[in-house]
């Protein structure tokens, strides 16, 4: 049984908002044990304005937090 995180994260991926390179960028920098992740650096990466908002709400539920 998936928890809550694990619930939310699944429905970021069903909804293909964000794109596989987003997830491996979002994913390598909590592998890397960073703590924070640029709000810029996501919107620049983002192809969209909804994928910034979904890539945003999935680093901090991988426990990023989003700086300016």
């Amino acid at each position: 049984m998936l928890n809550n995180n694990e619930n939310k994260n699944q429905s970021l991926q069903d909804l293909d908002i964000v794109s596989p390179e987003m997830m491996t960028q979002i994913n390598g920098a909590v592998m890397e044990g960073q703590e924070k992740i640029s709000e810029s650096y996501l919107f620049r990466s983002a192809y969209s304005f909804a994928e910034f908002a979904a890539s945003c709400e999935f680093a901090e539920l991988s426990g990023l937090r989003i700086v300016n």
